[in-house]
């Protein structure tokens, strides 16, 4: 992050407050600050700063609500004059032109790109995800969820510290709709109304709560696979006390193949408790 008074002749392209962080992790700010919100638009390349500081960035979204649209921005590494000198060179090599129109000097959009990918080549950049992509979830009472990850962890995590700001204000307040939470392509969860979680945050709160599966072996009783896919059939086996109403498991069949199920109820006989499942959850 650089200073104002090493910048004094860059305009940054949104006013922020670098402390302005909701529970995504992210810098926010409101698209209507923008110098030119044409500018600021997902995955573009931009300056942002304030009167003491100036850095570069990435947009990562767009977030619309009742009261207007939020943008969120990755703070990226480094100066803004190492940008400067990345540019310079993507210049030379791609034959780059300098806009100067309203005496404001402007970089094009494929020159800060190219710029930013300089940057993220560096040793400084490193964007390895510390966590596992999230492949399944399920909305629970409250603000619970049920998260499966893939390295086969899952467990039950309360959101409800994650859900601040305006930005989780429809998801925290509508069971509807934070009932549609769904994994997203980047291997988060999201809704339907552009809210979505950072993956490390939602880690970090989910980690504590996490386990991995309870595998029961048992024969798989005929009539619960069809055409090659699992029926909602109710399976009796006996098996760990541990297991409760609720638990997620893996039925290992009498071939190897691990079936997903939920154990739906839990009676007693005389040989010790009985488990009566759901596959296919």
């Amino acid at each position: 992050m650089s200073t104002a008074e090493d910048e004094t002749q860059l305009t940054v392209d949104l006013e922020v407050d670098f402390h302005n962080e909701d529970a995504t992790g992210f810098v926010w700010q409101w698209l209507r600050e923008a110098r030119d919100p044409s500018v600021v638009v997902p995955n573009a390349i931009v300056i942002i700063g304030d009167n003491d500081a100036r850095a570069m960035a990435r947009v990562v979204d767009h977030v619309s609500t009742d009261t207007g649209v939020y943008v969120h921005l990755q703070v990226l590494p480094g100066l803004v004059e190492d940008y400067q000198q990345a540019i310079q060179r993507a210049s030379t090599l791609a034959g780059g032109r300098h806009d100067t129109r309203h005496g404001v000097r402007r970089e094009s959009s494929h020159n800060l790109n190219a710029a930013a990918q300089v940057m993220e080549a560096s040793p400084m950049y490193d964007r390895t995800p510390m966590e596992p992509d999230v492949v399944g979830v399920s909305a629970l009472a409250g603000r619970t969820i049920w998260l499966e990850y893939a390295d086969g962890q899952a467990g039950e995590v309360d959101l409800t510290e994650l859900l601040r700001g305006p930005f989780y204000a429809r998801v925290r307040t509508e069971d509807a709709l934070f009932a549609q939470v769904f994994v997203n392509e980047v291997g988060t969860i999201a809704w339907p109304d552009g809210a979505d979680l950072a993956p490390e945050a939602l880690y970090e709160l989910a980690a504590p709560h996490l386990r991995q599966p309870v595998v029961v072996e048992a024969e798989v009783p005929p009539g619960t696979r069809q055409d090659g896919y699992l029926n909602v059939h109710e399976v009796q086996l006996e098996g760990d006390e541990n297991l409760a109403k609720g638990t997620h498991i893996n039925i290992r069949d009498e071939g190897g193949e691990d079936l997903p199920a939920i154990v739906d109820d839990v009676t007693r006989d005389v040989h010790g408790p009985v488990y009566r499942v759901k596959l296919g959850s």
